[in-house]
């Protein structure tokens, strides 16, 4: 069911300031249907009411009420279908906020957040966080507060403290368990990726970065994820494309430019292939919706 489109909760981390580095409101995700987002600095989102599907770095996850995401910076978010009534409370902060938020966590606890971006409350703690943001939401709005920015860094911790509480014998049991070779392989693979997939769609190039070759790259890649590397690789490729209509005014020759293209018209293909819209097509069902 599509969810509506009563409020925005479009890119609120493209308000963050230097003077005001956060934002706090209620949002449906609506804009984000189909429309995957870059988080510049980092958000929490709790869930109050509905149920939704989302996807958080590519991988799929079912949020329903009490529920709370927490989307560590440079992460992607995108709605895959919600109820109509699908609400969550946001918390959008920049990368030097939550450089504060966590400093002296184990460091461990935030690889876990990267791969657990989702935690389901218990009843006890989600009455917490509800008043938890309630209270942030009440001090967002306090403009005249000259320690306003101290207190939402100290509840940002807060929140952070809470979940690192109740999921650390989790990550701990992780840390011992040894990740298997092909397993650190595949992580490294998809840090690569995160980090060229701009300039580079080709196999050869990530095993040769990973010093392996192709045929056991697309190994470890079947054996974690059941999909070849280059299935991998256009999904990524795919999703910046999409952010770059959606979040840019660049024509698209120059997104073809940026991406590595050979020219508009190879880019409209691949695009094409891999989501079965053309690029103009995606670009103006987003500025519609």
């Amino acid at each position: 069911m599509a969810p509506n489109h009563n409020n925005t909760g479009m890119r609120p981390d493209s308000q963050l300031t230097q003077e005001t580095p956060y934002i706090v409101e209620r949002t449906d995700f609506a804009p984000l249907l189909d429309c995957p987002m870059r988080i510049r600095g980092g958000a929490l989102a709790f869930c109050l009411k509905g149920r939704a599907t989302i996807t958080i770095d590519l991988k799929e996850y079912t949020i329903t009420p009490d529920t709370e995401m927490v989307l560590l910076p440079d992460s992607t978010l995108m709605l895959v279908d919600a109820d109509d009534d699908f609400e969550v409370a946001l918390f959008a902060f920049s990368r030097q906020l939550f450089v504060e938020a966590h400093y002296r966590l184990d460091s461990m606890f935030i690889r876990y957040l990267w791969h657990h971006p989702v935690y389901r409350h218990s009843p006890e703690t989600a009455d917490f966080s509800r008043k938890l943001f309630d209270v942030i939401a009440a001090t967002y709005a306090d403009t005249g507060n000259r320690f306003r920015t101290a207190i939402i860094a100290n509840y940002l911790r807060n929140i952070l403290l809470m979940i690192y509480d109740k999921v650390q014998g989790q990550f701990i049991q992780e840390t011992d368990t040894k990740f298997s070779r092909r397993e650190a392989l595949f992580h490294r693979f998809i840090q690569l990726l995160n980090t060229h997939c701009t300039r580079h769609r080709e196999v050869e190039f990530f095993s040769d970065a990973l010093c392996i070759s192709k045929s056991y790259l697309a190994s470890v890649t079947r054996t974690i994820a059941g999909e070849t590397p280059k299935a991998i690789i256009d999904k990524h490729v795919a999703q910046e494309i999409k952010i770059l209509l959606a979040f840019s005014d660049l024509t698209l020759q120059q997104i073809a430019d940026h991406l590595n293209f050979p020219d508009q018209s190879y880019l409209g293909r691949y695009f094409k292939r891999h989501t079965g819209q053309s690029p103009s097509a995606y670009r103006a069902l987003i500025m519609a919706g």
